[in-house]
């Protein structure tokens, strides 16, 4: 089996996405329930992205 770097970095891009911001919000001091809102904000719009634009040129990303 070969890593693939595209799907790694596809499926991981929201998790390095949270981090970015949960870092910029702490260093800004920022209160903890709009990191929630900001987790579930990029989870969800980076899903819906991928739903819409990348599952239907690329269905080797879309593993069950």
């Amino acid at each position: 089996m070969i890593f693939n770097w595209k799907y790694a970095l596809f499926t991981n891009a929201p998790m390095f996405l949270t981090l970015i911001v949960y870092i910029g919000m702490t260093a800004l001091h920022i209160d903890s329930i709009w990191l929630i809102l900001a987790v579930v904000v990029i989870w969800l719009a980076w899903y819906t992205y991928a739903g819409w634009k990348v599952y239907s040129l690329h269905p080797e990303f879309n593993f069950p």
